[in-house]
């Protein structure tokens, strides 16, 4: 099988078409330890059905910004 079809089968419909909810919504994180800020106001939808992955070098934010979507460190700003 092509890559391209390989996908299309992952792709689900536009969130705008089906009317869907997200079920994890992030706006505008920001996550600081002390005076450094380590996530600086990161935004993104995750739908049903759908399957996301954070990709990032060495000391982007990744663990980061998933302590704070699970409430084990605080967020500086914004919304989850």
């Amino acid at each position: 099988m092509e890559e391209k079809e390989i996908l299309d089968t992952v792709q689900t419909p536009d969130a705008e078409e089906t009317g869907a909810k997200p079920l994890l919504k992030v706006t505008d994180l920001e996550v600081n330890y002390g005076l450094i800020r380590a996530i600086k106001g990161i935004s993104f939808e995750v739908y049903e059905g759908e399957i996301v992955v954070l990709i990032g070098a060495n000391g982007a934010g990744k663990t980061t910004t998933m302590h704070a979507i699970n409430g084990l460190i605080p967020a500086a700003k914004g919304k989850i």
